[in-house]
């Protein structure tokens, strides 16, 4: 059983740092770092059947596979809040701890605080739901719900102006909606065909392409708005 105030010294340490002073900021963005890592692991290895060696992945990592599980149930769903927050925190997290004289921005770091403890109630539901009904999941349906949850996100991805970012989002949106064409064709039936699994491993590497180049483009965004800095020189980005 995860214990419901799992992390709470993360957030103490938080609340006793002054969110007005940069530098003290920066800490807070540490501090929240490690409480929702803390968190999901917690929950991820007691409840959803992930290894403990999962801290020592990324925080982004540790969500995805943590995410991957909880995705059998039916009932499950992390879009909206709690998706924007995991992905502000990471881009934050990068932003600040790649440039020492990065100051972390006041309301998004106020924001993850804000969700940090609804974050770890819901997702403790959730963890303990799947423990109980782990052994009822059917494979092939869960197989399918994986594959339909995969392409949805590879959907809803913000297409980027950068390239080659665009262009790969806009190649993995027409594969996403042409693999949904096929998923919808397999779905009646009662085994699990190669067809199946091979849907589901496409689009789960959709997936990931997609986060890669949604990552790429915050990074390209970043350097850009380093560059209109004017203590900064393109030379330092190689570029």
């Amino acid at each position: 059983m995860v214990d419901p105030s799992v992390g709470v010294a993360r957030l103490e340490l938080y609340d006793r740092l002054d969110i007005d002073t940069k530098e003290e900021r920066r800490l807070q963005v540490l501090a929240l770092w490690d409480y929702y890592s803390e968190v999901i692991c917690e929950i991820a290895t007691t409840y959803l059947g992930l290894s403990k060696d999962l801290k020592d992945k990324n925080l982004q990592q540790q969500w995805t596979r943590s995410r991957g599980r909880l995705i059998q149930l039916s009932s499950f769903s992390s879009e909206g809040t709690y998706e924007e927050v995991l992905d502000d925190l990471h881009d934050i997290r990068n932003n600040t701890f790649h440039d020492y004289e990065n100051w972390p921005p006041v309301d998004p770091i106020q924001t993850i605080r804000d969700e940090a403890e609804d974050f770890r109630d819901w997702l403790i539901t959730y963890g303990e739901t799947y423990d109980e009904n782990i052994n009822e999941l059917d494979a092939r349906e869960t197989m399918i719900r994986v594959a339909e949850r995969n392409l949805d996100q590879v959907l809803q991805i913000e297409v980027p102006d950068e390239e080659p970012f665009r262009t790969t989002v806009l190649e993995k949106k027409s594969e996403a909606t042409e693999l949904q064409r096929e998923l919808d064709a397999i779905k009646d039936g009662d085994e699990i065909s190669m067809k199946l699994v091979n849907t589901l491993m496409d689009s789960m590497q959709y997936q990931e392409d997609g986060r890669q180049a949604r990552e790429g483009a915050g990074y390209v965004d970043y350097v850009l708005s380093e560059i209109g800095e004017p203590e900064v020189s393109p030379s330092e980005f190689n570029l």
